[in-house]
């Protein structure tokens, strides 16, 4: 499996320092345009390459092949990609 590239990298550190939020998305597209989405997909989740820590949430960077995409209330197939996410780890205080 590919490993995320370094711009890849940077981008999900980016969105990560960002508390991983919608506006994240909007702050890297500004200065790197559709570099990042915010979208509903259907996907198998792959490999995690490591986590992200921040000051309140820990992240896993984990490779996604996705397959789909919803518009508009309907699912769209798409040729299959594979893309990098975060899926936020819970922690609890010992």
């Amino acid at each position: 499996m590919p490993s995320p590239t370094s711009a890849h990298s940077s981008q999900i550190e980016r969105v990560a320092a960002l508390d991983a939020e919608v506006s994240a998305i909007e702050t890297i597209n500004a200065s790197e345009p559709k570099a990042c989405a915010y979208a509903e997909v259907r996907f198998i989740r792959g490999a995690s390459y490591g986590q992200v820590h921040l000051s309140k949430h820990t992240f896993d960077v984990v490779e996604v092949l996705v397959l789909g995409f919803k518009t508009q209330g309907e699912w769209r197939q798409l040729s299959p990609m594979v893309q990098w996410t975060l899926f936020p780890i819970k922690e609890e205080i010992a």
